[in-house]
């Protein structure tokens, strides 16, 4: 009977450890991809006066960071916390992902702080703050996985910090956590379609 639940726990962690490796293989590539664009078509990320020998960051670069940063944290980061999460009580387990995940939501905050500044650059005066930022597929579906997030983040601490409620909210938890990759998932699509029909 135990060598039998054994088997079965063996199997299945070969299955997951197939499933992260295809996902590393398929995400690192993604964020090559992303990174080797930026840099040869799309003027990098920085700027550099030789004359003045000093480094600054373009309207457009600022959005190369956000298609760059949000893409690493809301995909790649965010997705590789979920394969941490374990049925397990020990505090170890959790607390790598914790940190992880906390890594993937600055990024991501970093990420979309880009497009803010990207947006409001070069922008009248009289115009309100809020003009010219949510006006597309992209940037709702944006807004709405940035709010699942930083839920989501917000309740991994709580649990982390209140062990109690561990095994309660782990069933939500990872529930909680494919419709946020989900989510992001579709606006980085959307995002893709959005700035193709504005670069044709």
């Amino acid at each position: 009977m135990h060598s039998f639940e054994r088997k079965n726990v063996d199997d299945s962690d070969s299955i997951g450890l197939c499933f992260w490796a295809l996902f590393q293989a398929v995400g690192l590539t993604c964020v090559t991809a992303i990174i080797c664009r930026t840099i040869i078509y799309r003027n990098g990320y920085f700027e550099t006066n030789p004359e003045n020998n000093t480094t600054s960051i373009t309207k457009s670069q600022f959005s190369n960071w956000h298609y760059t940063l949000t893409t690493v944290g809301f995909i790649y980061l965010y997705a590789n916390s979920i394969f941490m999460i374990r049925k397990s009580k020990k505090s170890n387990v959790t607390l790598p992902y914790i940190m992880l995940h906390t890594f993937a939501y600055i990024v991501s905050a970093l990420g979309l702080y880009a497009m803010y500044v990207h947006k409001e650059t070069g922008k009248p005066r009289h115009r309100k703050f809020y003009e010219g930022h949510v006006f597309s597929i992209h940037s709702w579906t944006g807004v709405f996985a940035a709010a699942l997030f930083t839920v989501q983040w917000l309740s991994a601490v709580l649990a982390f910090m209140m062990p109690c409620l561990h095994n309660l909210g782990l069933p939500f938890g990872k529930i909680f956590s494919l419709y946020t990759v989900l989510v992001s998932t579709i606006c980085l699509i959307a995002g893709t379609n959005h700035h193709a029909l504005y670069s044709l």
